[in-house]
């Protein structure tokens, strides 16, 4: 099959030129390692997608044999190839469905294995005949099928694991030897797309079967590069040797009208001006006379500079022509299309914004569009172009940006604004109204201050809500303002800043609530709540689960959409039976096949001792050892309870035996108590792996209807969020600020509060501080207690009592121990008392009872202790840093192979230790890629590492731990300004923000360092001046700690 390439390069592709000294790097990596990743980088404007498209398949052959045999052998490996674009074609969905009909189409039995992956989303037709590999033209048919896909409402995630990833899998599996080679053309355009891009969708691919290759062509992007480190890769520019000037030769070839000599050197400068940009030889020769004079000088042909200098000249004649029309007319509309998001803007829109006709400028333009006219959308036709509108100021973006955001704020009329907007509007307007605020002297706070109202008004949410229905766009909107907010350098932004954050928290509170889900799926709309689900942090099995329940729920008032979803859940991959049990008890339902065979139930048990499980877990004593002895009944064994096991092995199946015996006199009553005690747990790690085991059990009771209506009620505990976040700093901070400032009543105020604080915290007993927050609230009063003179004893009370608080859960005192010794550090203090917390804060690390977890906090804290110098790094060169990219190597966390766990119980169980990367992959649940990227490919998965060596393992939500460790520094770091303090501190919020505890952490130093009075300290009251309700109390439960 013809991949489906950018029209211009269609057009132009028998011009390809060059670019042969390529082909052996590509061959070596493709032949001789296992590699799945080359990139391609290149300059806008450098002929990446013409690359691409020769290898493809496309274009003329190298005349050289040595040459042209090479490009034989990368063709015969070519497979599919994929060209993104700015505005669409650059979504996983997308290329995995093209992809996916291209590999059908030459690839024996890939198809196959699509149609067994997806079902009935997929059909093959036959053509009746195949082609041999030997005599097939460049894009035949070789296998003699067609796949044709119908993917329906497939989110991305799914279609790229079903449609692409999986079937490869198996197809290998199945015995297929042959390499495949993918091309991706643009890798950097899918970055405009607002779902996971496929950046991220490629970093998966490291455990793909060694002979599928992936070969994707970029700019020199950041957001490409950084997250695909440690891939081999190849600059079209900068690697090319001196005598295989591609661009020459390009040139040469196109001035084949003129005499050897004159041919020779005017080839030769192009190639010099073009400064490895072929787009720039392509223009510059298609604007060229046919013919020359016959005594021309080579010499003399003016060539303008670069790329830039072509578009400066061509514009600079457009305006020379008539000035008037041009700032008038033609500059409005170029700078409107040179901003427009998506699909761009169509004519309708254009005439709208600009208040005026626009197909003069639209014609005028025409050279440099994509779009269909007269009606567009219109988009400029290369990145480049777009770069040099803006780099050369022939528009000024922020004003075309705020032109477009004007113009829809305005659309009043009566109604409410978001009534009157189009789907591009409320897409797009955020983006244009962030955009608007950036200038030379940085964010412009008027502008950042209408962002921030734009994105949190309730009746702007609504409208998105109903018309987009896209929860993670609306989410990057409110980030997109969080973001703005945070590099706004006036003072007005702090108190923008804390709303924006605050707003994003409320946000993911209010809209990531489990029960609405499973109202959409009962109404039939099973696709869009497994989309909603996708916002929430679930494990693949609970993910997959959850989609399993929605198909179901939704079978009664829209099979299609349910039958679509139950396709996308490969359950064949997951290694647990109970997922596997779940898809065939949906099977049974949905599509009336036979009911699996069940694992018999053990005896029911009488009432008083199915009561007894429920009040156990609960921690109450009627289960005694002699209870379930008289029952026949092994008791859970104390062993079982401290080794990190749970109950719901022992519970579940008596609980829902009882639940089936007594089905008709509200049998499962005492399941649902159970259910609710292990939804107000708040480690929702151990409650959603106890919850796991519990579904087992309830797949094993005979009634479909019973399972059905029990399995939402599972699902929305395991879906349910933690409230044991802490935000008591923050208000805190501002009560500080208060009494600073001598607000009346204020300083008694905070007074108190430490005070009663301190005496409640002294008065605790055993086990009382479960969660960390009396260690936090008394860490936060100290750091609060910095700002107010006079308050030298309340501090030191504080932190004193802090840290002789009793222990509670493990996972949460390893992060609260730390946040003390760093409040200890913000406090002036230190010594013994700071490394007392930091030693608290590990062997809490170490006695976290879930090996994965235990593992993951000794991790962080072996990273942070190596951060604690201040001497060992540089704050604002690391700040700027770890905001500029998060998932750089230097911010894994690190694992010493034989690491001890010294300070762990023996009643604790032991951790695994892994000796290969492998065997890491397996603890820490991460993708082996992953950890064989951040370690700089020095081991292969299943070498055995060094004993003691220090291994950098992946942990997405490390960095945002990191911000309150780095906030510190900057606020005690004496080199600093205070400018360059606050700064700093600011510009971590939009990192922070991934965690309420941590978020509250670093705004409540942000206060610290910026000490806010006046209308700006009245202004972050009205958001945060309210210390919150703590959250209710779990009663004590038997669930590992």
């Amino acid at each position: 099959m013809i991949p489906q390439v950018p029209e211009k390069v269609a057009q132009n592709i028998h011009e390809f030129t060059g670019r042969r000294w390529i082909l052996p790097r590509i061959l070596d990596w493709l032949e001789n390692t296992d590699e799945r990743l080359l990139l391609i980088v290149g300059k806008p404007g450098s002929g990446k997608s013409m690359v691409s498209a020769w290898l493809a398949g496309l274009g003329p052959v190298p005349s050289n044999p040595a040459d042209a045999e090479m490009l034989a052998r990368l063709r015969t490996a070519v497979g599919a190839a994929h060209f993104c674009r700015s505005t669409s074609f650059n979504s996983p969905r997308d290329f995995a469905q093209n992809v996916a009909e291209q590999l059908a189409g030459v690839v024996e039995k890939f198809a196959e294995h699509v149609v067994a992956s997806v079902s009935d989303r997929a059909k093959i037709i036959n053509l009746g005949s195949k082609i041999e590999v030997q005599t097939a033209e460049a894009g035949a048919n070789i296998t003699g099928v067609v796949l044709h896909l119908e993917l329906g409402d497939l989110t991305d995630d799914v279609t790229f694991d079903r449609v692409l990833r999986a079937p490869l899998i198996s197809l290998y599996k199945a015995g297929y030897s042959k390499r495949t080679l993918i091309i991706v053309d643009a890798l950097d355009e899918a970055l405009n797309y607002r779902g996971a891009n496929l950046v991220q969708m490629l970093k998966r691919m490291g455990d793909m079967p060694t002979p599928c290759r992936f070969l994707a062509t970029t700019r020199r992007h950041s957001r490409v590069l950084d997250p695909l480190s440690g891939s081999r890769s190849i600059d079209l520019s900068e690697d090319e040797p001196s005598d295989q000037d591609s661009i020459r030769q390009y040139s040469y070839a196109r001035l084949s009208a003129l005499e050897s000599a004159g041919r020779t050197r005017l080839a030769e400068r192009i190639g010099e001006a073009a400064s490895g940009q072929f787009l720039y030889a392509h223009l510059l020769l298609k604007d060229m006379a046919a013919t020359f004079p016959a005594d021309f000088d080579p010499e003399k042909v003016h060539l303008p500079d670069g790329l830039a200098g072509y578009y400066r000249e061509n514009f600079e004649r457009e305006i020379a022509v008539n000035r008037d029309t041009w700032f008038a007319t033609i500059r409005p509309v170029l700078g409107l299309i040179t901003v427009a998001q998506g699909q761009g803007l169509t004519s309708k829109q254009l005439e709208r914004i600009a208040k005026k006709e626009v197909d003069q400028p639209v014609e005028m333009l025409g050279q440099y569009l994509n779009g269909k006219r007269p009606d567009g959308p219109f988009r400029l036709f290369h990145k480049s172009l777009n770069d040099f509108v803006v780099h050369e100021r022939l528009i000024r973006a922020p004003d075309m940006h705020a032109a477009i955001a004007g113009y829809y704020h305005s659309l009043h009329n009566g109604a409410s604004v978001w009534k009157k907007w189009d789907s591009y509007a409320l897409l797009h307007v955020a983006t244009h109204v962030a955009e608007s605020a950036l200038s030379e002297d940085g964010e412009d706070s008027v502008r950042v201050e209408s962002l921030v109202r734009l994105v949190l008004d309730p009746g702007y949410q609504s409208e998105h809500k109903q018309r987009i229905g896209d929860l993670s766009s609306l989410q990057l909107d409110v980030q997109r303002a969080v973001r703005s907010a945070a590099w706004c350098d006036s003072e007005r932004a702090i108190p923008l800043v804390i709303e924006a954050a605050l707003g994003l928290v409320a946000f993911r509170r209010n809209e990531l609530r489990p029960e609405p889900l499973f109202d959409l799926a009962r109404q039939g709309q099973a696709t869009e709540a497994a989309r909603r689900a996708d916002l929430f942090d679930l494990n693949p099995d609970w993910r997959n689960a959850v989609r399993l329940i929605f198909a179901w729920l939704a079978a009664q008032t829209n099979i299609s959409d349910a039958l679509s979803l139950r396709d996308s859940v490969a359950e064949g991959r997951s290694d647990s039976p109970t997922l596997k049990c779940l898809a065939a008890r949906v099977d049974a339902a949905i599509r009336s096949q036979a009911l699996p065979l069940l694992e018999p139930l053990p005896k029911a048990r009488d009432e008083f001792f199915t009561g007894a499980l429920v009040e156990y877990i609960g921690s109450g004593e009627l289960l005694t050892n002699e209870l379930s002895l008289s029952r026949g009944l092994q008791p859970p064994s104390s062993e079982e309870e401290g080794s990190g096991k749970f109950l719901a092995r022992h519970d579940g199946p008596l609980l829902v035996s009882f639940a089936a015996a007594h089905h008709a006199d509200n049998g499962d009553r005492f399941l649902r108590q159970y259910l609710s005690v292990h939804t107000g747990y708040q480690y929702v790690h151990y409650r959603q792996a106890s919850l796991w085991v519990l579904l087992e059990s309830v797949l094993r009771h005979p009634d479909q209807n019973w399972v059905r209506e029990m399995l939402p009620e599972i699902a929305v505990s395991a879906l349910a969020g933690s409230s044991a976040e802490f935000q008591e700093a923050l208000p805190t901070a501002v009560l500080s600020l208060r009494a600073r400032e001598g607000k009346p009543g204020a300083r008694s105020e905070f007074s108190n509060r430490i005070a009663g604080a301190v005496e409640e915290a002294r008065n605790l007993g055993p086990g009382s501080d479960s969660w960390g927050f009396y260690k936090r609230r008394l860490a936060g009063l100290a750091q609060a207690a910095t700002l107010v003179p006079g308050m030298e004893q309340f501090v030191s009370d504080a932190l004193s009592t802090a840290e002789t608080l009793p222990y509670g859960f493990a996972g949460f005192q390893s992060p609260a121990c730390l946040n003390l010794a760093e409040t200890i550090r913000t406090c002036g203090k230190g010594g013994d008392a700071l490394q007392r917390a930091l030693d608290q804060a590990l062997r809490a690390a170490h006695n976290i009872q879930e090996e994965s977890f235990c593992a993951r906090q000794t991790a962080r804290l072996n990273t942070m202790f190596k951060w604690w110098d201040p001497e060992g790094f540089d704050i604002p060169k690391i700040t700027t840093r770890l905001i500029e990219d998060p998932s750089a190597a230097d911010f894994a966390t690190i694992h010493r192979v034989s690491e001890r766990y010294e300070a762990r119980a023996s009643t604790n169980g032991q951790i695994p230790h892994p000796k290969t990367l492998f065997e890491l992959a397996k603890l820490y649940h991460q993708p082996i890629e992953e950890l064989v990227r951040l370690n700089g490919r020095r081991w292969a998965p299943t070498d055995e590492l060094p004993a003691d060596e220090e291994v950098r393992v992946p942990d997405p939500g490390f960095a945002t731990q990191l911000t309150a460790r780095i906030s510190v520094e900057l606020l005690v770091e004496p080199t600093l300004t205070d400018e360059e303090r606050i700064a700093g501190i600011r510009r971590l919020v939009p990192l922070a923000s991934a965690s309420a505890t941590v978020l509250d952490t670093v705004l409540a130093r942000l206060l610290l360092a910026a000490k806010p009075t006046g209308e700006v300290l009245e202004a972050i009251e009205r958001v945060a001046g309210d210390i919150p309700a703590p959250p209710p109390v779990t009663q004590t439960v038997r669930l590992p700690s």
